[in-house]
């Protein structure tokens, strides 16, 4: 939902990358491209020696091992990853620490660690359940000719 929201916020275009076609699992394409500047930023890829991007993509396309392929990355599905991994780690530290400190200042010291590590396990799940959802999946939207 909030990534729609983003979206339509910033007007994003969606992120189009252009690869070869490595290897193929079930419904999955796994796509190999040369990183860009963007990539390294990103983090919805596995990059390579800091030169080659690889990910796995839904082949929508129906594409085969060896075809060229362009891949459909949602940004506001990349910004809403960053937002789980980045903020909300420390919006939970600042809160355990803010309401354990009424008890003493050690106290809130660790109650902060204790909503930080709550923070890790909640991101475990939800990874897994976008995981699940297909939501955030990149997709092989076209086979390249030529």
């Amino acid at each position: 939902m909030f990534e729609y929201l983003i979206a339509a916020v910033y007007n994003w275009p969606l992120m189009r990358e252009r690869g070869l076609v490595t290897a193929l699992c079930g419904s999955l394409a796994r796509v190999k491209f040369s990183a860009s500047g963007a990539c390294a930023k990103c983090g919805a890829c596995l990059i390579e020696n800091g030169r080659w991007a690889t990910i796995e993509a839904q082949n929508d396309a129906g594409a085969i091992v060896g075809n060229t392929v362009e891949v459909e990355i949602e940004p506001a599905a990349v910004l809403l990853a960053s937002f789980v991994v980045f903020i909300i780690p420390i919006i939970l530290l600042i809160i355990g620490y803010y309401f354990g400190s009424f008890i003493s200042e050690p106290v809130g010291v660790f109650t902060g660690v204790i909503f930080l590590g709550l923070s890790f396990l909640g991101m475990g799940l939800y990874d897994r359940a976008i995981r699940k959802s297909k939501r955030f999946t990149s997709r092989v939207v076209n086979i390249v000719k030529g």
